[in-house]
């Protein structure tokens, strides 16, 4: 918890930091103009590789593309700074395009966002925050009516007779609707595609369907540092969902035997004496999801621990079907570096 604290104020002094720079406020503009420092630089950074740079790349492309993105970032700040380029016309400076009322992320969506490539787009990131303590208070105060009152007392039973009594209103009006469509001899209206979001010939969903097709997983095949963190008595809330996020779903050979291939199904706590460890348990196609672990046949599931034999039942497994399952597997060393903690 301390941790999540500690990551969620350094974010929100980044959100700050950088919304502090990109006002539109004349005033404000000058004054951060003047005075920004390298604290002003280290929170553009920060922002821009979490926000801006593709999180799907790594090792030098993501570099590249990092330091790309803060060099067009700081271009076009000089730009929004001194009113040149696409900030040159004098209409969006005027009072009533960016008075008071108006939000400054509102105005970098009408200014900027479409004009500029990286400012536009973290403007409107940073600025679109309830970051003050009024802004929040305010928020609070719309919750707090939800929970209040008639709107959060109603019974479980009333619920029930509410939520029967408009299904079937919705029903009956859909069967209506469909014998009217069908005496007609229409079975579907052009209304039909755009609540599926598609147009007549289905061309944007098969379009849809080849990019995800393409789209591979990537893992890291070592046991990064992150990974070897000291455990309490209990384990490790935020090192369990990690391991679950990057090991959980991907597939290994037994390497011996065989060959029976497993799945990782889970991550497992394990307590003794003299050490405390987290293990992976993999399953195969003929274990039953539905059963505990204990009343599955142990042929069916294995324990596998963090070591240099688990990794190579990886590699053994992706080397001959990586392509097939849309994974690309990085080694140790390679151009993927490991996942860093301040990334998270």
């Amino acid at each position: 918890m301390r941790y999540w604290i500690k990551r969620r104020d350094k974010l929100v002094h980044n959100y700050s930091l950088v919304g502090y720079l990109l006002s539109p406020n004349q005033t404000i503009m000058d004054h951060a103009y003047e005075n920004r420092s390298l604290i002003h630089h280290e929170a553009v950074i920060n922002l821009i590789k979490k926000l801006i740079v593709d999180p799907n790349l790594v090792g030098d492309k993501k570099s590249e593309n990092l330091a790309a993105s803060i060099n067009i970032f700081w271009d076009e700040y000089n730009w929004f700074v001194n009113k040149k380029k696409m900030f040159k016309f004098d209409h969006i400076w005027e009072d009533a395009a960016r008075g008071d009322r108006v939000p400054a992320y509102r105005w970098h969506q009408r200014w900027s966002l479409h004009t500029t490539k990286v400012l536009g787009k973290l403007a409107c990131l940073v600025q679109s925050k309830i970051l003050g303590i009024g802004t929040a208070e305010r928020n609070w105060k719309q919750v707090k009516l939800m929970k209040s009152g008639q709107r959060s007392s109603i019974g479980s039973e009333k619920c029930k007779k509410q939520v029967t009594l408009y299904g079937q209103y919705q029903q009956v009006k859909a069967c209506l609707k469909e014998e009217k469509l069908s005496s007609a001899g229409k079975l579907w209206e052009d209304a039909d595609f755009k609540s599926l979001k598609m147009d007549e010939y289905c061309k944007d969903m098969v379009a849809e369907l080849d990019v995800r097709a393409r789209q591979t997983k990537m893992f890291r095949n070592w046991q990064e540092t992150w990974e070897r963190k000291p455990l309490g008595a209990n384990g490790d809330v935020l090192l369990l969902e990690r391991l679950k996020l990057k090991y959980i779903g991907f597939k290994l050979d037994e390497n011996e035997g065989d060959h029976r291939v497993f799945t990782v199904h889970e991550i497992e706590f394990k307590r003794e004496p003299r050490r405390k460890c987290y293990r992976l348990v993999a399953v195969t196609e003929e274990y039953d999801k539905n059963l505990s672990l204990e009343d599955n046949d142990v042929m069916h599931y294995d324990v596998w621990e963090f070591c240099a034999d688990t990794y190579d039942c990886f590699r053994v497994y992706y080397n001959e079907y990586a392509d097939e399952d849309g994974v690309t597997v990085y080694e140790k060393g390679g151009v993927c570096d490991s996942e860093d903690e301040e990334d998270e």
